[in-house]
């Protein structure tokens, strides 16, 4: 009989609490089942008042993040492998095509804007968990960075948690 895996897609929100009410980021969808060998676009959507960059991390249980892609212009794309990342107007995607259990990570979206801070610091959880909320606060003297996570857990058939 065929193992069949499924993963879950699950957003976990980062808040930063110097933010201004304009500036946000946003990643959809909030969860998603999907089944080995299928393909799926994860979304960042964000509404700032002075753009810088885009950045897609990914990030592996016990690890810090990985830089996937690092995306300036509007309608510019990246790929790597089977992983492609687009920049929009107001918003990215991170596609992923034929999806395997190898890509069970969590994956963040950064927007990179200006602010007017004092100090650098910036600290994250170094393992951020399925379910749970985590925080990230981040400051400096010439950006910010608006970040929001998803978090792809691979599933066996038939069970109610993660495969570990």
């Amino acid at each position: 009989m065929e193992n069949v895996l499924e993963c879950a897609f699950i957003v976990l929100w980062l808040q930063l609490g110097w933010l201004s009410g304009e500036d946000q980021v946003e990643q959809s969808p909030r969860t998603l089942r999907l089944q080995e060998g299928n393909s799926v676009s994860l979304n960042c959507s964000y509404t700032v008042s002075s753009f810088r960059g885009l950045q897609w991390f990914r990030q592996d249980p016990g690890k810090g993040p990985e830089l996937l892609f690092l995306l300036y212009s509007v309608n510019e794309e990246k790929q790597k492998e089977r992983l492609k990342a687009t920049l929009l107007k107001k918003g990215s995607s991170l596609h992923i095509t034929a999806s395997k259990p190898e890509d069970s990570a969590t994956y963040l979206c950064a927007v990179e804007t200006q602010c007017s801070r004092a100090h650098a610091a910036c600290t994250i959880t170094p393992q951020l968990r399925s379910g749970h909320q985590q925080h990230l606060c981040c400051s400096s003297s010439s950006k910010k960075y608006l970040l929001s996570t998803h978090s792809l857990a691979k599933w066996s058939s038939g069970e109610r948690s993660p495969v570990t």
